[in-house]
């Protein structure tokens, strides 16, 4: 807090101010679409925002460092498996190797195929797979910034890529999205080996499976696919209607022994799923949203990442799929704005839930209730009542419960 200030105002009087403030804090937007990524110690999360990438502390929830683009929007990122750096492509065409540790850029190349929607690394972590919207697939030998492998035929984005488990095989599997189909292509023989046919709309998640015996498809058809890698036949395994459009999907790492093919989906319904892509059979399920279109794992914590129709990142827990912290991924136009006490604050934006954001991780409660978007909020002067209005014609009345954020 500084000492008086005075101010002259646009009709030339002087106003003598009592207190002006100085920015103690600011919560700004991390996000606008696109995969989220976690370091390996699960402490930094990387999000694209518009052209740049942001790297938030998830401790604090508090952003440590920006990387500036190109100018041109993000369209995908990747970590570079065991450093502390990653691989931004953009809409220019241009790939960006960043340390985010350092904050430095380390290096910067063209992919010659126009923009990049895809980065897949193969397990030694030394190639790099790159799926174009032109549909090309390059491999680079990504120490000396060197393509090895060009692969062409496929029709539309290659939005879906994996690298097969066993360094071995040197196979990768890609999809993209006019003609839907998987492509296998050997890096030795540096050709096709198998195109396998069974989605009609686009894939958005493929994966192997930890044993290298199945890779797993899910498409915007609402069906998940599981091919056969066992006998080498690479036919389909199993089909299974989910009656949802799948917007992405990950495989659950195998512990204790369990030797199911596991995989999470999140729909546009809102759903997030977990299935054994073997049997078919739905392990579990919850209806997080009503739209969410990305997944990611954590490992460690056994947790959860998906995004939301209004791009708040949800970290749900793994055996119950119940969420467990909410972070803000974008905030559109805020409307008003009270403090509750120290450590929270009330924000009203675009939406049909008033926020109750905590300074000190930045994590978020919602207040959700409304039919319309929320107006104005207030507080009551003990603090345990927040009244909000809104374009339904509704009036709501929330106490505090239990923790200092959940209200109802």
């Amino acid at each position: 807090m500084a000492s008086t200030q005075t101010v002259k105002m646009p009709n030339g009087d002087t106003v003598h101010l009592k207190k002006s403030y100085t920015i103690e804090d600011t919560h700004e937007y991390i996000y606008t679409g696109g995969a989220i990524h976690f370091t390996p110690d699960e402490q930094y999360m990387l999000t694209a925002c518009e052209d740049n990438v942001k790297v938030s502390d998830l401790n604090t929830g508090k952003i440590s460092n920006i990387f500036d683009g190109d100018g041109e929007v993000i369209t995908c990122m990747s970590l570079v498996p065991n450093t502390h750096t990653c691989v931004v492509a953009s809409r220019s065409g241009q790939l960006h190797h960043y340390d985010y540790v350092d904050n430095a850029v380390l290096r910067t190349f063209k992919s010659l195929d126009g923009p990049v929607a895809s980065l897949c690394w193969d397990p030694s972590g030394t190639l790099l797979a790159t799926g174009a919207s032109n549909g090309n697939v390059k491999v680079w030998d990504f120490a000396h910034t060197a393509v090895t492998h060009s692969f062409k035929g496929s029709q539309g984005i290659v939005f879906s890529m994996a690298f097969h488990p066993d360094p071995k095989r040197m196979l990768l599997a890609t999809s993209a999205s006019a003609d839907c189909d998987v492509k296998v292509w050997d890096l030795y023989k540096k050709k096709l080996v198998h195109n396998m046919k069974g989605h009609v709309s686009p894939v958005q998640g493929l994966v192997f499976s930890d044993d290298g015996k199945f890779i797993v498809s899910g498409g915007r058809d609402k069906v998940m696919n599981t091919w056969r890698l066992s006998d080498h036949s690479f036919k389909l395994h199993a089909s299974k209607p989910l009656h949802e459009s799948i917007e992405g999907l990950k495989l659950v790492p195998t512990v204790n022994g369990d030797t199911r093919v596991k995989v999470v989906t999140v729909s546009d319904v809102g759903k997030c799923s977990v299935w054994d892509a073997v049997s078919g059979e739905m392990l579990q399920f919850s209806q997080v949203h009503d739209a969410l279109s990305e997944v990611s794992l954590l490992p460690q914590s056994h947790r959860i990442v998906v995004v939301n129709g209004n791009m708040d990142i949800l970290f749900l827990d793994q055996e119950t799929l119940t969420i467990q912290r909410r972070i803000i991924g974008y905030n559109d136009e805020i409307i008003d704005a009270k403090h509750i006490d120290d450590d929270h604050v009330l924000v009203v934006a675009n939406s049909e839930a008033a926020r109750v954001v905590q300074l000190s991780t930045h994590d978020c409660a919602m207040l959700e209730g409304h039919t319309a978007n929320v107006l104005c909020a207030d507080i009551s002067p003990c603090g345990n009542y927040v009244v909000t209005s809104s374009k339904d014609n509704t009036v709501r009345v929330w106490r505090k419960h239990q923790s200092e954020t959940e209200m109802r």
